[in-house]
């Protein structure tokens, strides 16, 4: 009698555990169909890898001219994160298109923005308006270290912060000045500072107020880099 109840009692768990696991398929199934219909993504990353800031959703829902953002991957190599993060940017701005082109099946894309100083490679992200245009590079969306053997690791990506500074810059058609004072001995900017800040919008001057005096009028922000 014992065993009977005990079977009943497996029984009816093994139905119950049946039952939810059938559920848990079929609400997934429901919300795959719905994020399908409404273009709806989930960001199931522990750090919300692939989730907008408030600051960057805002500046594409208020756009008002297109924006045509082109990574450059050959077919089949695609850097999963860096697409996925591209795509929340189109499905987050009604102005914004996302599409990849390989180089290898369209090298008249190679030849039509490189020049002027620009390089296209492979994983450059090509951000166009209908007057201008920005190349970001590989180097430029991700912080890169070296080790003493030569071999190359990604440590963190700044593709969001990189990416909606173009747009706003291309957008707006204004930069902000950031002047950077000089007489001090101070250290040169580096070359990868004055790249993020021309991304974000700004430009780089420099100025002395031992021959200036005042400081221009255009100034958002002034810098003293390190004197001595």
């Amino acid at each position: 009698m014992k065993n009977d109840g005990r079977k009943n009692m497996n029984l009816k768990y093994g139905g119950y555990a049946s039952v939810v696991t059938a559920a848990a398929v079929i609400i997934a199934i429901i919300l795959n169909l719905v994020a399908g219909q409404l273009n709806i993504k989930f960001d199931l990353t522990k750090n919300k890898l692939y989730t907008l800031s408030e600051d960057t959703v805002s500046l594409l829902q208020n756009l008002t001219e297109d924006v045509n953002i082109t990574s450059v991957y050959a077919e089949g190599s695609e850097m999963t994160v860096v697409t996925e993060i591209l795509d929340r940017y189109a499905s987050n701005g009604k102005h914004v298109k996302y599409s990849n082109v390989d180089p290898y099946k369209n090298p008249q894309l190679m030849a039509k923005y490189s020049g002027d100083g620009n390089t296209v490679s492979i994983g450059s992200i090509i951000v166009e308006t209908a007057d201008d245009y920005k190349i970001i590079s590989m180097n430029d969306m991700a912080d890169i270290y070296a080790t003493q053997t030569g071999e190359a690791y990604i440590q963190g990506l700044k593709l969001e912060s990189v990416l909606t500074g173009a747009i706003r810059s291309l957008t707006s058609g204004e930069s902000s000045v950031i002047y950077a004072l000089t007489g001090h001995g101070e250290l040169d900017v580096p070359e990868s500072l004055i790249t993020e800040m021309e991304y974000g919008g700004y430009s780089l001057s420099y100025l002395s107020l031992i021959k200036d005096k005042t400081i221009p009028e255009d100034a958002s922000v002034i810098m003293l880099n390190a004197p001595t």
